[in-house]
């Protein structure tokens, strides 16, 4: 759940988009949110693509899936705490 104080200009554009899809502010809202971050999230993969494949450009396959087990691997045993 989120709480959010939308500054008045908004939150008319949103209440009057509402009204003319004959739904409730919120659920536009929440529409709109859900898109957006499903929006980014793809964004991200295709960046991600981009990026892999321009690293497989000049690595193999193996080279890079090394790398990426090694840098994982030592961010882990980085971020894990020692136990009591």
């Amino acid at each position: 759940m989120l709480n959010v104080a939308l500054p008045h200009t908004a939150d008319q554009a949103l209440r009057r988009a509402a009204a003319a899809m004959g739904q409730r502010p919120q659920d536009v809202l929440r529409r709109r949110v859900s898109e957006d971050l499903a929006r980014d999230e793809q964004d991200r993969a295709r960046l991600l693509t981009a990026r892999l494949e321009g690293l497989l450009a000049h690595h193999t396959a193996e080279e890079v899936l090394t790398s990426v087990a090694g840098l994982l691997h030592s961010r882990q045993h980085r971020h894990t705490p020692a136990a009591p």
